[in-house]
């Protein structure tokens, strides 16, 4: 219908509309990936923000175990996020006095995570200025003081405090609103809550008194381990909802701890929580176990080691594990055995398991009857026992390096192997 060029103006009017509304489509599609990338960016940047601040907490926090003269403290830490505010130390007064508590700042993520770091130095101020002995009631105290008149508004503290002497061999705790401290008795197999007087949380009012008579002292001596944890432990529940309880805690403590040793406690009941299929990562999960250090252990000798991951560590470990065998036992082959076993295994994890982190600790045992079982903990990638070859396979090797594994099969009666949680258990019978 239409006539002269018409048709062909209408067209160009149609692909004039086309194009600006092409235009328009493209123009938001552009913005809005430009809205997408900054997005990402700024989701790059605060996983990278959070990444940091964990690793700034964990390096607040003592390494997973400390070995320091006759006491024994171990730990295993997993926040519900990349940060938490749950806080733990162990700290050494004199050769025979040291302090260790576990608290836990109300509210979740970063805001708990900065609180958290703010108390921990507050704490730590506080002990360092006690010149006359640490009273638990006292530090909590003080800290109360500090924490409801200036820094807590909407948040709170529990917090369990403990003081041991073992001049005494006694323990003196104190506990601000916090799970009760769980005693267990190796030579009985039975484990208990110790009573806690001061039930108000640190933070609420600055004027609540905290005295000495809600201050509680037990007997402390090789026998007895304590746990010390937060509520994340407990309050875990399984696959019908039913959370662990503390006494399901105890009963976990009775059941797990009779063959193991207090290094491998915390560990091993996250590891069996996690078997049980309780959820763990609802909330921050905090538990430590503090016990002494005894010498022997039935018949024959038994030493421990605390390593740094450093290879030029090694040598004189392995040299201080041949003479204890040699002395012991008068066999100088078996001791020359012990020795590069403890040598190759001990580069084994440094160079590979945990990747030459000069910080990482490593534990070892050894213990020395009329055989030598050496025993290896370290918080190292997870890996497997690789298949043992024939003695002809490792003899004709052209290059030994990269063959310790099959070395040390080469000369050990057994080796066992066992993760539990992030903490890698190597048992090798010589």
């Amino acid at each position: 219908t239409f006539g002269d060029n018409g048709f062909e103006r209408s067209w160009h009017h149609i692909e004039i509309e086309a194009l600006k509304l092409v235009g328009s489509i493209m123009g938001a599609a552009i913005k809005r990936s430009n809205v997408e990338r900054e997005l990402k960016e700024m989701y790059n940047s605060l996983v990278n923000e959070l990444e940091l601040a964990s690793s700034v907490q964990l390096y607040l926090l003592p390494s997973w175990l400390k070995i320091d003269g006759q006491m024994i403290f171990s730990s295993t830490y997993k926040p519900s996020n990349k940060v938490g505010g749950d806080l733990f130390d162990f700290i050494k007064i004199s050769e025979t006095s040291y302090v260790t508590y576990v608290g836990d700042v109300s509210g979740h993520g970063v805001q708990a995570a900065l609180i958290m770091t703010a108390v921990k130095s507050i704490i730590n101020m506080l002990i360092n200025m006690s010149t006359t002995g640490i009273e638990p009631y006292y530090i909590i105290e003080r800290l109360n003081k500090i924490l409801a008149g200036s820094m807590f508004r909407n948040n709170f503290l529990t917090i369990l405090l403990c003081s041991v002497d073992l001049e005494k061999r006694s323990l003196s705790y104190f506990n601000a609103g916090h799970p009760p401290l769980i005693e267990f008795d190796i030579s009985t197999n039975k484990a208990r809550a110790l009573e806690g007087k001061g039930s108000i949380p640190v933070g609420w009012q600055s004027s609540i008194e905290y005295d000495l008579s809600d201050q509680v002292e037990v007997d402390f001596n090789p026998n007895k381990i304590f746990l010390l944890y937060t509520d994340g432990i407990f309050e875990c529940e399984n696959q019908a909802g039913a959370q662990l309880g503390i006494s399901g805690l105890i009963d976990l403590v009775e059941k797990e701890s009779a063959s193991s040793m207090n290094i491998l406690l915390p560990h091993l009941f996250r590891q069996r929580l996690i078997d049980l299929n309780y959820d763990i990562t609802q909330d921050d999960f905090t538990l430590t176990s503090m016990s002494m250090l005894t010498s022997e252990k039935g018949e024959g000798q038994r030493e421990f080691f605390l390593i740094q991951s450093k290879l030029k560590n090694t040598g004189p470990v392995g040299a201080t594990c041949w003479k204890l065998v040699n002395e012991t036992l008068q066999d100088s082959v078996l001791a020359i055995k012990v020795e590069m076993i403890v040598n190759e295994y001990l580069n084994n994890i440094i160079e590979h398991g945990l990747e030459l982190k000069k910080e990482a600790v490593i534990a070892l045992e050894i213990c020395v009857k009329q055989e030598v079982s050496l025993c290896f903990w370290d918080k190292g990638i997870d890996w497997h026992l690789p298949e043992k070859e024939g003695e002809e396979e490792i003899i004709d090797s052209d290059r030994f390096r990269g063959r310790g594994m099959q070395i040390i099969y080469s000369q050990a009666k057994s080796i066992r192997r066992k993760r539990y949680a992030d903490i890698n258990e190597t048992v090798i019978i010589v």
